[in-house]
């Protein structure tokens, strides 16, 4: 039977595995985009507005996979608290013990003893840290409000329209630092003069939407345009690229599990 360390592991893979495939699906959306642009020249000025010819559709699938790699994570929590209760000596409790994650520090405070009954100090000191509310570690709420909302129904899945094409240096290293928090490479061209990235729409594009007017100027560059996946729950999250939201998620819980790593594997 594998360690527990290996158990807590296989269910952080089996979320990468999940979110592998629908980065797969996104690849095949990104495909079947490259024909619904349209191009119109302002006759007086010589803008030019960009917009969408036909309507673009998540999926519900994709939203099934987006929601399963989430649950993975939320569920490699639970996983963690069971190992470490067993390993202290202690009896988890069906339908009890798991990870404390609250809306509230005033909620995580009455609660945690309770959800992690028997795992020892060192446990509750550790998730004391991680400060597993709203107003305290974004994305452990984030992850949590999700998992739930996908117990009920499929999440919410929209279309998020990038326009690569002028970045400001202040802007490029905000980019650049987001990037870098989510453990991914920071693209060379990030740092090109030319480039211009606007801010991402959660939007279900819709023929006609228009999403980017440049001068014209502008408009004699390649101006490419990236459609993405983002989950659009308002109130929990909003705008974010499904992959950024993921890679957060996922660092955020594998610094907790990573914690624990001697323990369980003794």
């Amino acid at each position: 039977m594998e360690g527990r360390w290996e158990q807590v592991e296989a269910k952080l893979q089996r979320a990468q595995e999940h979110f592998d495939e629908l980065e797969s699906m996104i690849v095949r959306l990104r495909e079947e985009c490259s024909d619904i642009i349209g191009v119109e020249r302002n006759k007086e000025t010589g803008d030019v507005t960009y917009y969408v010819t036909r309507e673009l559709i998540i999926a519900p699938k994709m939203r099934i996979v987006a929601g399963e790699s989430l649950h993975a994570l939320r569920s490699t929590l639970d996983h963690l608290i069971w190992h470490l209760i067993e390993i202290n000596g202690g009896t988890p409790k069906d339908g009890v013990s798991g990870f404390p994650i609250y809306d509230t520090i005033d909620k995580f405070n009455a609660e945690k003893t309770r959800k992690i009954d028997g795992s020892g100090k060192f446990v509750l000191d550790i998730i004391d840290g991680a400060r597993p509310y709203k107003a305290g570690d974004k994305y452990l709420w984030v992850l949590n409000k999700l998992n739930n909302i996908d117990k009920h129904r499929l999440l919410i899945a929209l279309a998020v329209s990038n326009v690569m094409g002028g970045l400001s240096p202040y802007q490029r290293v905000g980019v650049a630092a987001r990037r870098i928090e989510a453990g991914l490479p920071v693209p060379a061209n990030l740092m090109e003069p030319d480039l211009i990235v606007n801010n991402p729409r959660a939007v279900r594009l819709k023929a006609g939407d228009e999403l980017i007017t440049v001068p014209a100027a502008h408009a004699q560059k390649d101006i490419g345009f990236l459609f993405d996946v983002a989950i659009y729950e308002p109130g929990v999250v909003e705008d974010v690229p499904f992959w950024l939201l993921f890679r957060f998620c996922q660092n955020t819980v594998r610094h907790i599990v990573e914690k624990f790593r001697l323990i369980l594997m003794k």
